[in-house]
């Protein structure tokens, strides 16, 4: 009988041991989570930060008075530098590649010296083919540098109009400072014609993609998998009043002469053609 209770005892002991164990590595390991991971995950937290990428609107698109397009948009690629993570001693090869004068990436930055060197710059846009492809097999070499896709004027339409449309512009510091809430450093503006005087509608709402960087400004990621993210607002399109077909018309007739024409609509006053020869080229 005794040898049965201590046997009993005895198995409650080891239970009670066993079970006694178990709860102390349960508590170590709450402990390493509270304390131990969560000190890692706040020296993590603090040097990740969340960046915010603008995206570009696409500007609404000119349409003649029958709905035919006259000005739209095509996709480009374009090179950008952040100066604060880019290595100058790559400045002479970039520019061999992309055929630029020697200092041009330098004198790029010196202009834009008065802002954040975490703001890209815009080095070039339009990018051809192989310096897309050049830059795709030497990124890693290549910090600090990126390549965007753009939105640029598309004038292949058969009118140049360049006296009706206007044309864009790199916004400058002063405008930037002025309307800073609605452009960013690279946008582009209306300078004259149609393209500024619609300037409001035709921009559209710029979009914004939340992205993690670490400490070294680099990104590491989306920002809650892209939630936040706010996606642009195509500029308004616009219908004018010329004619398409009178307007080639017209452009072609003072092809190569000076001068100026203006067709109306009797009935209305409206502007069917307008040529001020000679025209300049908007591309």
């Amino acid at each position: 009988m005794s040898d049965t209770i201590f046997a009993s005892k005895l198995r409650r002991n080891i239970l009670i041991t066993f079970i006694t164990f178990i709860g102390i590595g349960f508590i170590f390991q709450l402990i390493k989570m509270q304390i131990i991971e969560n000190a890692e995950y706040t020296l993590r937290s603090d040097s990740n930060s969340i960046k915010k990428n603008p995206q570009q609107a696409p500007r609404g698109i000119f349409f003649d008075r029958n709905l035919d397009v006259l000005v739209s948009n095509k996709p480009t690629y374009t090179l950008q530098i952040t100066p604060a993570l880019y290595d100058t001693n790559y400045n002479q090869k970039l520019e061999s590649v992309l055929n630029e004068d020697r200092g041009a990436i330098n004198n790029i930055f010196t202009k834009s010296r008065i802002y954040s060197k975490y703001l890209p710059r815009i080095i070039k846009r339009d990018l051809n083919f192989g310096e897309v492809v050049w830059f795709e097999e030497n990124n890693e070499d290549l910090k600090g540098t990126n390549i965007i896709v753009q939105m640029q004027r598309d004038y292949s339409y058969g009118v140049m109009g360049s006296h009706i449309f206007g044309y864009l512009r790199e916004i400058n510091s002063a405008q930037l400072s002025k309307y800073e809430d609605i452009y960013d450093l690279g946008d582009f503006i209306g300078i004259t014609g149609v393209e500024k005087t619609y300037e409001n509608i035709l921009r559209g709402n710029k979009g914004y993609e939340f992205v993690l960087v670490d400490s070294k400004r680099k990104t590491i990621g989306r920002y809650l998998e892209g939630l936040n993210d706010i996606p642009p607002i195509k500029g308004k399109d616009l219908i004018l009043t010329l004619d398409k077909q009178a307007q080639e018309v017209a452009e072609r007739e003072f092809q190569g002469l000076s001068g100026s024409l203006v067709a109306i609509e009797p009935s209305t006053g409206e502007i069917l053609a307008y040529v001020s020869a000679p025209e300049y080229d908007l591309n």
